[in-house]
């Protein structure tokens, strides 16, 4: 009998994947990213974070909070919609080719940072590290400044902080 192959997450599988949101309706998600030119270690990276649909769900949520300018979180979220990982209409997925554009994930870093201009081979981890540290001081800086946003700075110091007890 041949192996059957799981799909641990099927907005990444290799085959055009539906699901129903809502009964009646069907929503095409997008294959997977496209390489910008040695971009895999932004893509594996995204790829991976991007498997936390309920940490891109709060996020989706906070976003509502502020009109305050987060563009990286901007970023972020516009490729969670365009990969049908918050159950929103996809507002950037080519239908030609089923694959997510991140170029604008990798602007906005650059703007941001200069570890990943360019387009030349680059570490992954790195790149998840300074994406998730530059997102967190980001949203800090909004719940800052926003007084009424004391649910985003909640939000932030639980999903962001590590406490880490060291029993003797």
């Amino acid at each position: 009998t041949p192996s059957k192959k799981k799909v641990i997450n099927p907005y990444f599988s290799a085959k055009k994947t539906t699901h129903s949101p809502k009964e009646g309706s069907s929503t095409t998600f997008a294959k997977g990213l496209r390489n910008l030119g040695n971009t895999c270690y932004l893509n594996s990276s995204l790829q991976m974070i991007f498997s936390l649909s309920s940490f891109w769900k709060g996020l989706h949520s906070l976003r509502q909070l502020t009109t305050l300018e987060l563009p990286l979180l901007d970023a972020a979220l516009d490729i969670c919609t365009s990969l049908s990982i918050l159950s929103l209409p996809p507002q950037s997925t080519k239908k030609s080719s089923h694959t997510v554009d991140p170029l604008v994930m990798k602007q906005q870093m650059d703007k941001l940072t200069d570890k990943f201009r360019g387009y030349e081979q680059r570490d992954a981890h790195e790149f998840l590290s300074d994406f998730l540290d530059l997102l967190q001081e980001e949203l800090q800086h909004a719940g800052e400044k926003e007084e009424a946003c004391g649910k985003m700075v909640q939000w932030v110091e639980d999903y962001f902080t590590l406490n880490v007890r060291v029993c003797f």
